[in-house]
């Protein structure tokens, strides 16, 4: 019927109209299923990068916390390592009568606790000498700026070791002490609470009172050689325990008159050698 015929026709008209934006609308859709795929799937990949990122960030909890239990039994180590040398040493202090057996009976110890070896101490298998070492800086500011240090060995400072306090000698190694019998050792009187510094580096073999000395430190600076520094009334040290050159290790009593004596000797082997000549010029009487 030409009614019907009209009404396909502006059917067919409508359906042409919309097709292009049905059309449209279609490719639309399909572009953001397209990036809703992508987003699926970046949000996977990411998922899976956060899953092992939180994996490695456990496997490294872990390791830190390892760590930490380890660093805490060593420091406990230490501790009880430390403890169990100083009171070696007091003990050696309270029972020897004279500097040169208190060396003895640490050198004793060593057998037991072997860490009172100085650091700086190496050994070559050939006997050959050992190579020259660049010095540190923290050394070279307890030596003579003028002459550099061409090896980080004790025997090779003579005549530029800073001395540990200043002032004046008032006693010289060789001349009669109190008692009359030859001084092992020189007296340097300082100031009021003077700070006394470590001429070397150096492992504290002992730190504590000996004898009539309040404060008595002895050095152990490698190659067998020792600094005696006596007469202090504070340590900031103990048994076991490393110091750098010019670190501080000392007080000297508060006391003006009479002046505050420091006593300083070097020994090597046990045996008593003059400090003199290892120091810089020191200002003395005769």
């Amino acid at each position: 019927a030409p009614e019907d015929a009209l009404q396909a026709a502006r059917a067919a008209g409508l359906f042409a109209e919309i097709t292009p934006a049905l059309r449209d609308r279609a490719e639309e859709l399909s572009l953001q299923l397209d990036r809703l795929r992508g987003v699926r799937r970046d949000t996977a990949t990411e998922q899976d990068r956060l899953g092992q990122a939180e994996s490695a960030l456990a496997a490294q909890r872990s390791e830190i916390e390892a760590l930490i239990a380890e660093r805490r039994a060593l420091e406990a180590g230490l501790r009880a390592e430390a403890e169990t040398q100083s009171a070696a040493a007091a003990a050696a202090g309270r029972e020897a009568q004279s500097v040169r057996e208190l060396l003895a009976r640490l050198e004793a110890m060593r057998e037991v606790l072997p860490r009172l070896a100085p650091r700086r101490t190496i050994d070559t298998d050939d006997g050959a000498p050992l190579p020259a070492l660049r010095p540190d800086e923290r050394l070279t500011a307890a030596l003579a700026p003028d002459q550099p240090l061409d090896t980080l060995r004790f025997a090779d400072a003579r005549g530029r070791l800073r001395p540990p306090a200043a002032g004046a000698v008032t006693r010289r190694f060789g001349t009669p002490n109190e008692n009359g019998q030859r001084s092992e050792g020189l007296v340097i009187q300082t100031r009021a609470r003077a700070q006394v510094v470590a001429p070397f580096d150096a492992v504290v073999e002992y730190a504590g009172p000996f004898g009539s000395y309040h404060g008595l430190l002895i050095l152990n600076v490698g190659d067998d050689y020792y600094i005696v520094l006596a007469g202090m009334t504070a340590l900031y040290t103990e048994a076991g325990q490393s110091v750098l050159a010019g670190e501080p290790v000392g007080t000297m009593p508060d006391q003006e008159e009479p002046a505050p004596d420091l006593y300083v000797e070097i020994r090597r082997n046990g045996d008593a050698i003059d400090p003199q000549p290892w120091l810089r010029p020191v200002a003395g009487t005769g």
